[in-house]
């Protein structure tokens, strides 16, 4: 059975143990980490996987150093950072390979979706969500400008005038 042996002096907090199937254990239960590597797995080769349609039938694929390696994912990806932390590929349309993968949270996740409306602001290109949070322009308000026809930089600098308050 194949062993974590943690690189540059890196300590693993927990014990793992092995099971039968090669399932790094922390006392009854599999690792995230290890749950991680084997549902990126699913979703790009099991056509059964409620995911494959997204990810294996759209091409994408795990790579060689991945595939049959659960110890060469976890020293190039390291342990998740906190339970809220999930894999995600930094390119939607690139493959499961080092370099293209991360730990990223709920909100980075859904910042980085192919149905996402990208505009470039600051000279990158983001997501109408997040220039929103960063300039104090409600979403909404910025993704409607943007569909008449204003400038992202109207869509962002003309104030609309404010509406009157009702009288009771």
């Amino acid at each position: 059975m194949e062993k974590i042996v943690p690189q540059n002096d890196q300590k693993i907090s927990a014990v793992k143990k092995y099971g039968p199937a090669g399932c790094p254990k922390i006392g009854l239960k599999c690792t995230p980490e290890y749950k991680a590597w084997l549902c990126m797995k699913s979703r790009c080769y099991n056509p059964n996987d409620p995911s494959f349609r997204s990810y294996g039938g759209r091409g994408l694929y795990v790579c060689e150093r991945w595939i049959y390696s659960f110890k060469n994912f976890f020293a190039d990806l390291g342990p998740r950072p906190s339970a809220k932390h999930s894999l995600n590929r930094l390119n939607n349309n690139g493959i499961y390979e080092p370099g293209n993968v991360a730990w990223s949270t709920q909100i980075e996740q859904a910042r980085n979706k192919r149905s996402n409306h990208l505009v470039e602001h600051c000279g990158k290109m983001k997501p109408i969500s997040q220039i929103a949070e960063d300039t104090g322009v409600h979403r909404f308000t910025i993704y409607n400008r943007l569909r008449i026809g204003w400038s992202l930089e109207d869509a962002l600098r003309k104030l609309v005038r404010p509406q009157s308050k009702l009288k009771r």
